[in-house]
């Protein structure tokens, strides 16, 4: 409480990065503040008895969305993740996000292409009702509505690409 009476700017980012990453004062602080080189490892404890080793094995070339693929060892176990570099500009517009908490915004569930658009801006929609399909991997996902309402908007077209959560209807 004191801190946040104290330095209330500082301690709203802290808090927001607290929730967002939970506890991150175990993470070694030359590991936060400059990361990993490809080759080093570090450890840390994240709880009494559970230690995680990390090992930083490769960085993968810059995608043209800004992205890159991380490859590192998790205790022993090989494992990547692509991740947004933020060092880096990218020309790909950044398509917005939906909020999992409103069920006025329905999300992609996930990445795909949108195979078929069954509403329209305007259109009173049901709870249930098929707004429209995506397609991956050679499977057809419908995307349903979450509430009863009119489509407010519309943001992509049958034949765009989506990545997992990207904000597709807006219901008002």
């Amino acid at each position: 409480m004191l801190s946040a009476v104290l330095y209330p700017g500082v301690f709203e980012t802290f808090d927001r990065e607290r929730q967002e990453y939970s506890d991150l004062s175990k993470v070694p602080t030359p590991v936060f503040f400059y990361g990993l080189e490809v080759g080093d490892e570090t450890t840390f404890e994240i709880e009494s008895g559970k230690t995680l080793i990390i090992k930083l094995n490769a960085v993968g070339n810059l995608h043209p969305d800004g992205t890159r693929h991380i490859y590192f060892e998790l205790n022993g176990e090989p494992r990547q993740v692509m991740v947004k570099d933020l060092a880096v500009e990218s020309d790909v517009a950044e398509h917005r996000k939906a909020d999992p908490d409103d069920a006025k915004q329905v999300g992609a569930p996930m990445p795909g292409k949108i195979f078929k658009l069954l509403v329209n801006v305007g259109d009173e929609v049901k709870a249930g009702e098929t707004l429209l399909s995506t397609e991956a991997m050679k499977m057809e996902t419908n995307v349903k509505a979450k509430e009863d309402g009119v489509v407010k908007e519309v943001l992509f077209k049958e034949g765009d690409q989506v990545q997992q959560g990207d904000l597709l209807v807006v219901i008002g």
